[in-house]
């Protein structure tokens, strides 16, 4: 072959969807297969916004390199924290540029004379997605930082910086033609001679392009996953990761360097359309037709010479048959079927900026393989591509690649959108095999920076010797010396044949023979000294570094070097912490909630041999079920209510839903049998349409609740999962019958894997008792084994979901709310009321009444109070309504207990015969507690509950008619996401939200339960006799409402006419609910921090716990926070200490002590110190206890 002005490809790599080296690719294509795959449920929501998966036209196809988010940081000198916020297209691009220059058999900085790098990539979808909430909070040097380690025309010279290169580098950008455009610049470069060697390629990675994509009718993107280039089923393409570099030589050079040469390049040549096309983004045939012409002027052939073109084939409708009309015209006089017609991208995918390389590289291992892979995905030609006559064929399987006139060439296309066109003309190079193959002993020498890579790498060359056992081991051992980075933990043997290699490498004894040395300063390798293996190998284990003798060189051929196992550390700024940020604009800060379907099919269970414990229903689905579960094997312990407790047989009882002591009696006696159920499922609140709310907590949630502290207090061993069965807590459909009472039950759902570990809680929904048809679902949810609140109808699964939606000036209507009308804010004298009250009477002109429960001074008294009690409350309460008062805002305080329907009925009439008609009512009331399930008892959970549950029934009894604007009732996040000691808050709150569904179902669409998310909770507490919470956690105080922002939240619902509920969240409510899906239990949190105990040393002037209190915190601190030592300066936060461990203390604390307190305490109690003054205090008086209730 003639080497004038063509170019050597003597090293190549790259990573694409299926495949992380290019013979795993070859693989893939020459087995027709494909790379792309379906992405799991688990990468989608690690990696993907909810919005998009859930998304209905979401096709879950893609692929990429299959460790796109990790890097091996500390080969390339990076910090783990700039590891994180770098580009993962630099990442690869590094990895894949340094494995490429290995497989030419050389390492980075020891290529001859000056190397240049042309790299094409994508844009950084890193950053727009993950990284922006960094660069939006951060100073000038942060941003200017991000800005370094992302910008993509940094790519190419941070690797020229990294490997020591001092030609050319710089970025390359056409779109889709990018990496071949990247490669036509590295050729001209070489022959111009601006550089000796030349790095061209490209890298794609998009994390939604590795997962899936958004399928839009009449778009370029395939509506079945699949790409099918010039087939007739085309429905578009699909865009995948890949990265890909090659290694160019002069050809002249590299057969006189004695490099691998994998083929010649004999033209290439770039054009672009120019204003020859329909539009901008559209292919040209013209401009096509010039590039593929010129290309072959260049290269000095005829087309009937070519035997095998690597198409652009994109499968788009438009793209395709351009192609095809511009290649008919080039090779029209070519023999009918003479020339194979194919597109990667059918195995692959579309990797964008890098399918030229990707494209090239399967070229390159075809023509090693000297086959011609089949079309995938290829079923019978698009009906635009006529074949009668054609030179080109599409073959189906695999097929020799038989040279024409003893040369085989290949073609490859690429073309980006925009309109540069770039062809490559590539040729077998026939290299003569290496002269020097005689037997006689070399040293292998194996270098890399830890003993872990050291063994791998050793690994990989025992697998490249046992796939060739030819291989020459003269070149392999001045490779070696050589071509291989001088790192600082050796190891190597002498041998003299392949097998005698293999055998010493592989019993390589790691660590131990990973020896470590001290770099020497560089020494020539000559002939001489090459000959004397012991020699050069005891040099080189002593820290010799070599270099090649360019007066007396070694002869050799550079031979292909396994890659440097690189440790795979995954470095990934999540994208949902941009999602923790508060967003900025108001009108997203609501969410509707729905029920969507979501199927995800299990294998049918084929046994369940289990101990279930089944609180047993007079429903035939119960009855159903429990055949169909003994059928599988289970063991059915059954419990049926009853007024008093007994046990008819070995496995049935019956007990008083109404006595703890029955539960604990039950538990007793299983646990004297030795039945342990592993399974629970308690169906006793099915079927309560009929039944007092009393009767129905008593066979629902409180049946629960004496459930689990019973087989606490019996230490029974937990079940693994709690079913619960219900019904009329779904409006699935938009016309169900929904009974809030029943709504309580989902706070066990919530809260009860939170507080006890590795235990599931299902709450399912089901709505026909009579009917078979929903056994299968129920069983699917028991092979499922996790948390989940659903429905089932018939057989379709439902989940609750949150649907993000704008109120904006744009959408919302107009509600009259003027001068004459009168608004009522009950609980009113809560700084939730107060600001309410402002806000009506400020913005509307509005009467506002607000009510309390106690006694409020008369207005003949508020002087006095100022003066005597100015710091009081109550005083400054007085003070604030006094200042609203003075805007000219009408407010008047009523006396009223949610509780008393009669007080709400006096309050009704005095406002009608004295100013006429509500228009608005907002229930406010409410109080809030903490603590875990183990230490509830229903006298607890009622007082939390008479506010929200008897209160709202009496609101709304009161208060509720067509009439009114609005009927709003407060309600919290709780309901959703739970907690930890927060099952009366959420069960209280999950009433509120089914009693605005309820209201609906009565016709009523005037009612709004809104779940408030952060408000300004600091300004509350301000005005609490109890704690001050002046150290609020950082997420709270950086996302919470402002008091502007909550007028503002107030005057978008008000004229929204939302209903029947509504979310307000300052952050994406949906990440919301992934982060508290994620939190684990208690008993995890603290047995992890128990087995972490450290020892502390203190110094001398710090105090010791002394009073029983004091010793009584610092020992439960100890054993929360795993700290040996606590002493009286110490702070909760400093420590570790956070809200959900500060739960578990205030628990472990009041069961030691006669006194109540919210765990917020700590907030503004955070030394031991404080705290035990704080609790003392609570515990000598009685009254410091109470918070101010309104």
């Amino acid at each position: 072959m003639e080497t004038e002005n063509k170019i050597a490809i003597i090293g190549y790599n790259c990573q694409v969807a299926g495949a992380d080296d290019p013979q795993a690719f070859y693989e893939i294509v020459s087995q027709n297969k494909s790379g792309l795959s379906r992405s799991s449920p688990e990468d989608q929501s690690n990696f993907l916004d909810e919005a998009i998966y859930q998304d209905s036209n979401f096709i879950n196809v893609g692929g990429g390199p299959k460790d796109f988010q990790c890097f091996d940081a500390r080969f390339f000198g990076y910090s783990p924290k700039e590891a994180e916020l770098l580009d993962p297209q630099i990442r690869k691009a590094l990895e894949c540029a340094y494995h490429t220059v290995e497989a030419a058999g050389y390492a980075p900085e020891s290529l001859k004379g000056d190397t240049s790098c042309y790299v094409a990539s994508s844009v950084n979808s890193y950053f727009n997605d993950n990284l922006k909430a960094h660069y939006q909070t951060g100073n000038e040097s942060t941003k200017s930082h991000l800005i370094f380690l992302n910008e993509p025309d940094f790519l190419s010279t941070r690797i020229a910086y990294h490997f020591n290169w001092q030609g050319a580098s710089f970025s390359v950008k056409s779109g889709c033609s990018g990496s071949m455009l990247a490669i036509h610049e590295a050729c001209k470069s070489l022959l111009h001679f601006e550089c000796d060697n030349a790095l061209a390629g490209g890298v794609n990675i998009k994390t939604l392009s590795q997962f899936g994509y958004i399928y839009e009718q009449d778009g370029i993107l395939a509506a079945d996953g699949r790409c099918c280039p010039f087939s007739e089923d085309a429905t578009g393409t699909v865009f995948a990761n890949g990265i890909g570099f090659v290694l160019l030589k002069r050809l002249e050079d590299a057969i006189n360097d004695g490099d691998t040469i994998h083929a010649a390049i004999i033209a290439s040549y770039a054009n672009n359309d120019g204003k020859d096309k329909v539009g901008y983004m559209a292919p040209s045939v013209s401009g096509q037709l010039k590039a593929m012409e010129t290309a072959l002027a260049y290269a000095d052939i005829q087309p009937q010479q070519v035997s095998y073109i690597e198409s652009h084939g994109t499968g788009t409708y438009v793209g395709d048959p351009i192609e095809y009309k511009g290649l008919q015209k080039v090779y029209n006089d070519c023999p009918p079927q003479s020339i194979a017609l194919r597109s990667v991208k059918a195995n692959i995918g579309h990797t964008d900026c890098a399918s030229g390389v990707t494209a090239l590289i399967k070229v390159l291992e075809d023509l090693k393989h000297q086959t011609i892979s089949p079309n995938h995905n290829f079923t019978k030609v698009n009906e635009k591509c006529d074949l009668s006559n054609s030179p080109f064929y599409f073959n189906t399987r695999l097929q020799p690649w038989e040279p024409i006139e003893g040369r085989r060439i290949a073609t490859i296309s690429s073309f980006g959108i925009g309109g540069t066109n770039v062809q490559l003309i590539i040729e077998e190079f026939i290299q003569e095999p290496s002269k020097m193959n005689v037997p006689q002993n070399k040293a292998l020498v194996f270098a890399a920076k830890s003993p872990a890579a050291l063994e791998k790498r050793i690994q990989k060359c025992v697998e490249m010797l046992q796939k060739n056992p030819g291989l020459n081991l003269h070149d392999l051992s001045a490779t070696l010396l050589l071509g291989q980075n001088n790192f600082e933990y050796r190891f190597g043997v002498v041998a003299s044949h392949v097998q005698e290699a293999i055998d010493k490498l592989s019993v390589f004894n790691y660590p131990s023979e990973a020896k470590q040395v001290n770099l020497k300063t560089p020494s020539t390798l000559n002939q001489e000294i090459f000959e004397n293996p012991q020699a050069v190998l005891k040099n080189y284990l002593s820290g010799a570094v070599y270099t090649l003798d360019r007066e007396n060189p070694i002869p050799f051929r550079h031979v292909p070097l396994p890659k440097y196992p690189f440790e795979k550390e995954c470095f990934w700024v999540d994208q949902n912490e941009n999602k923790n940020q508060k967003i900025q604009d108001i009108s997203r800060w609501f969410y509707l909630p729905y029920w969507q379907r979501r199927q995800s099919p299990l294998p049918p269970l084929k046994e369940y041999k289990k101990t279930i414990l089944l609180f047993e229903n007079e429903a035939t689905l119960v009855k159903e079920y429990k055949q169909e579960l003994e059928v599988l094997g289970a063991t059915i312990i059954t419990v049926n209510a009853a007024e008093s407790f007994s046990q008819s047989s070995e496995i049935n009882f019956r007990l008083n839903p109404r006595k703890k002591e029955d539960y604990e009696h039950l538990f007793t006696r299983l646990k004297s049998q030795s039945l342990m159920p592993e399974t629970m499922i308690h169906c006793w609140s099915l079927s309560n349409e009929n039944k007092d709310q009393e009767s129905c907590l008593d066979k629902g949630l409180y049946s629960l609740l004496y459930t689990i502290q019973s087989l606490e207090a019996t230490s029974m061993t937990f079940p693994r999962l709690v079913q619960i069965i219900t019904n009329h807590t779904a409006n699935v459909s938009g016309n169900e019958i929904v009974i809030p009472i029943n709504a309580m039950m989902q706070s066990m759902s919530q809260v009860l894997p939170k507080e006890y570990d590795d235990l599931a809680c299902q709450l399912i929904d089901v709505d026909n008792l009579n009917s078979k048809q929903m056994l299968p679902a129920l069983m699917e949810e028991l092979h499922r084994k996790e948390n989940a609140e659903l429905a089932l109808r018939g057989k379709s699964r439902f989940i609750k979901a949150y649907q993000p939606t704008r109120i904006d000036d744009d959408t919302i209507g107009k509600i009259s709310i003027a001068k004459d009308k009168n608004y009522l804010v009950i609980g009113g004298l809560g700084n939730f009321g107060i600001e309410l009250a402002e806000f009506i009477g400020g913005q509307y002109q509005g009467q506002v009444f607000l009510t309390t429960r106690m006694q409020f001074p008369n207005r003949a008294e508020w002087q006095t109070w100022r003066l005597q009690k100015p710091n009081h409350a109550i005083t400054e309460k007085i003070n604030l309504i006094t200042n609203i008062e003075k805007q000219g805002i009408q407010i008047e305080i009523l006396t009223a207990d949610v509780l008393d329907i009669t007080s709400l009925q006096n309050v009704k009439k005095h406002i009608e015969n004295q100013y006429g008609p509500l228009s608005g009512v907002v229930h406010a009331a409410g109080i809030v507690d903490s603590g875990m399930i183990r230490h509830k008892t229903v006298n607890s959970l009622e007082q939390v509950f008479a506010a929200k549950v008897i209160g709202t029934n009496n609101v709304c009894s009161t208060f509720l008619n067509h009439s009114l604007d609005f009927l709003i009732l407060c309600s919290s996040m709780n309901s959703i996401i739970g907690g930890l000691g927060q099952l009366d808050n959420t069960a209280a709150n999950a009433y509120i939200d089914a009693y605005a569904e309820h209201c609906l179902n009565r016709g009523f669409n005037n009612v709004l339960a809104i779940n408030w998310g952060a408000v300004n909770e600091a300004r509350a507490r301000n005005y609490s006799a109890q704690v001050q919470f002046a150290k609020l956690s950082e997420e709270h105080i950086k996302n919470k409402m402002e008091k502007s922002e909550i007028f503002e939240v107030y005057r978008r619902l008000f004229s929204s006419q939302l209903g029947p509920r509504v979310v307000v969240s300052t952050i994406d409510f949906n990440q919301v609910i992934e982060n508290w899906s994620r939190v684990g239990s208690l008993q995890s949190l603290i047995s992890t921090k128990a087995q972490q105990k450290q020892k502390r040393t203190l110094d001398p002037y710090l105090t010791e716990p002394d009073s029983d209190m004091e010793k009584s915190i610092a020992r439960t601190w100890e054993d929360l926070l795993g700290i040996d030592k606590v002493v009286l300066e110490d702070d909760f936060f400093t420590l570790g200490g956070n809200s959900l461990i500060a739960i578990q203390f205030i628990s472990e604390l009041t069961k030691n002590y006669p006194i109540k307190m919210h765990a917020m305490a700590i907030y503004e109690y955070p030394t031991l110190a404080a705290f035990a003054k704080y609790a003392e205090r609570l515990v000598k008086d009685a009254e410091d206890k109470q918070a101010l209730m309104v």
